[in-house]
């Protein structure tokens, strides 16, 4: 085994060590929703159906077929545990900073150089959010594959074969099928070619070329019909530009002091004059030190190329967003700022290797020491929201996400106070006036809350979201044509989702809405059902529900109590047809999912169980009580 492989090996196994800590991380309010715990392709495991959709979807107004079947497979596996999401990431991270290794050594023939390049690649902290995050796996996926098509392509210029060709445009079709962050590979094999390899040779890399320009395309289309850009997008060319110029600047200062990092960096309400001006001066600056170092340190320019270069895709002047920058972003574009120090300090330096590897030891220890701490942060949803807010100011997204988690834990003052903030910073912010509805109409003020949800909709009428919970708010406030039509709304943003369908059927087939009169009178009965049942009377108890189920056929948590009630004195039956009446009702109550599925689990049920426990986790990822549930079933 040669020394770069046992380097690679070593380099690996350190990573992995160092990256351990993931897998005492949850999953995080962020993205991880969609992409596994509340994704019904996801979370059925790898199947042929499961791959078909893959291939059409444009879920998340994202293309990326290989990514959804990576989170699939994980689910065949682990089930929803992010522990052994969480580890797989890890090691396709320890993966490419072998890789890395490797393909460093074969461009330049140097082994400590390389290690180092690898080593700062795999340890440092502005790293952690590619492998940390479940849903960045396209990160580490697309890249691993990209390194893979680098290594091949190098094999082939070497030894020029057919199915050399085929190889390299295969792995690289791959990495895009990823994610598209290495459109720009193309361009990294030219300057490969005019730097190391010494040769140029255009037309072979037609084939390369073509297949970025059909990603791109891809994902144009698939964004554009996703409706990518948000209620928080809308920024002018120039100002993006602007943001674009203080980004590429901003990434390598954050790499020598990486301490204050967040999920999410906010765009500014401006930019500061002098930033507008110094941004661009200093790239200018560092273009130009660059090119007149070409030919006593050609690394510089190749390095700095490579950095500027491989950020194209996500520097924010096509693709806007709410973030000004994103540590995610320099997975790959900051290995040309690593080459540019490894081999900077191995000139500076000269033939003294112990101030070198001094220096290297100290610069690696900082990077480990910081990445374990920022994993930390990556625990769960609430350590990653404080510790943003933390670092960051005026940030209306996470503000949002906290809140919603507060909600989750039922600290509804809480969250208010977070969806307020995010109300007060962006007034306009469909996603935090839809929450601060749902508080509202968790404290029963349902006026209030269709307000808010009519207003989050004015703001941003393809706001799924929003339509579900005003259709929610409809329909329990008594305006059955009302909700029907904004769940209708809500089926024209989804066409194929079959909740959505099941809840238009429902309340087109309930019978006439109770008046305001008959409602009012059934909550009394339904207050004294529960005093009764609390007492342990609960022939009474049901009696009581019974009464105010009769006043008004649509009282759903009247149904539940009852099932409930059915169910302990063994009329396993009729509690079935009860929570069946719930979720006809209100096919999004989790509590109803939940209490069928243990009641099929008692008969002998289990798949139909499963079912039940796995819709009440996907409505609501928190609920332990289905988690525990679903494992006994499967058990």
């Amino acid at each position: 085994m040669s020394r770069p492989a046992i380097l690679a090996a070593l380099l690996s196994l350190l990573t992995l060590g160092v990256y351990a800590g993931v897998a005492r991380n949850g999953f995080v309010d962020y993205d991880d929703p969609a992409y596994i715990t509340q994704n019904a392709h996801v979370r059925g495991g790898l199947t042929l159906d499961t791959v078909a959709w893959a291939f059409t979807s444009g879920e998340e107004s994202n293309w990326h077929p290989l990514t959804w079947l990576s989170h699939a497979l994980d689910v065949t596996f682990f089930g929803v545990d992010p522990s052994g999401h969480h580890l797989v990431s890890a090691g396709i991270h320890a993966l490419n900073a072998a890789l890395l290794l490797l393909v460093l050594h074969a461009l330049t023939g140097t082994v400590w150089r390389s290690a180092f390049v690898a080593a700062l690649f795999a340890l440092h902290p502005l790293h952690v959010e590619s492998v940390a995050w479940a849903s960045e796996r396209k990160d580490v996926l697309s890249t691993l594959f990209g390194l893979l098509t680098v290594l091949a392509y190098l094999r082939r210029v070497a030894s020029p074969t057919t199915a050399g060709r085929v190889l390299v445009a295969s792995l690289f079709a791959l990495s895009l099928l990823a994610k598209p962050m290495l459109v720009t590979l193309p361009f990294v094999l030219l300057l490969l070619d005019a730097g190391p390899l010494k040769r140029w040779n255009l037309a072979e890399k037609a084939p390369l070329f073509a297949l970025a320009a059909a990603s791109s395309l891809v994902t144009w289309l698939v964004q554009r019909a996703g409706g990518a850009v948000s209620d928080l997008d809308a920024l002018p060319f120039a100002a993006r530009a602007a943001n674009a110029a203080v980004a590429y600047v901003t990434y390598p200062l954050r790499m020598c002091w990486p301490v204050d990092l967040g999920v999410l960096y906010p765009l500014p309400a401006s930019i500061p004059a002098w930033k507008i001006v110094g941004a661009p001066a200093v790239l200018a600056a560092a273009t130009i030190a660059a090119w007149r170092a070409r030919r006593r340190a050609p690394y510089v320019l190749l390095g700095w190329l490579f950095y500027l270069g491989t950020l194209v895709p996500v520097i924010g002047l096509v693709q806007v967003g709410v973030q000004s920058s994103a540590d995610r972003y320099t997975y790959v574009p900051l290995i040309g700022i690593f080459s540019i120090l490894a081999w900077g300090a191995h000139d500076l330096l000269g033939a003294r290797p112990l101030p070198k590897a001094a220096l290297a030891a100290t610069a690696l220890l900082a990077c480990t020491a910081l990445t374990i701490r920022q994993i930390g942060f990556w625990r769960d949803s609430t350590t990653l929201f404080e510790r943003t807010l933390a670092v960051t100011t005026d940030n209306a997204v996470v503000h949002n996400n906290l809140g919603g988690v507060r909600m989750r834990e039922g600290r509804v003052e809480a969250a208010v106070a977070h969806f307020e903030a995010a109300r007060r910073i962006h007034p306009e912010y469909a996603a935090a006036l839809s929450n601060l509805g749902v508080a509202s109409a968790s404290r029963g003020k349902l006026g209030e809350a269709i307000a808010l949800f009519r207003e989050a909709l004015k703001h941003r009428p393809g706001h799924l979201e929003a339509w579900l919970n005003l259709g929610d708010a409809l329909q329990k406030d008594g305006d059955r044509a009302g909700a029907i039509a904004a769940f209708r709304q809500a089926q024209r943003l989804k066409p194929g989702d079959a909740t959505i369908a099941s809840i238009v059927q429902a309340l087109e087939r309930l019978p006439s809405t109770a008046s305001p009169a008959q409602a009012s009178e059934a909550r009394p009965h339904f207050d004294r059902g529960n005093a009764l049942r609390g007492a342990g009377r609960y022939a009474q108890a049901e009696a009581a529900y019974r009464e105010a189920i009769r006043l008004d056929p649509r009282f759903d948590a009247a149904h539940n109590n009852l099932g409930i009630l059915l169910a302990m004195g063994g009329k396993a039956e009729e509690a079935a047809g009860e929570f069946l009446a719930v979720l006809r009702l209100n096919p999004r109550d989790a509590g109803a999912h939940l209490n069928l599925g243990v009641l099929l689990a008692k008969q002998g049920r289990g798949s139909e169980a499963a079912g039940h426990f796995e819709e009440a986790l996907r409505l609501e990822p928190e609920n332990e009580a289905a988690r525990r549930a679903l494992a006994r079933v499967r058990r």
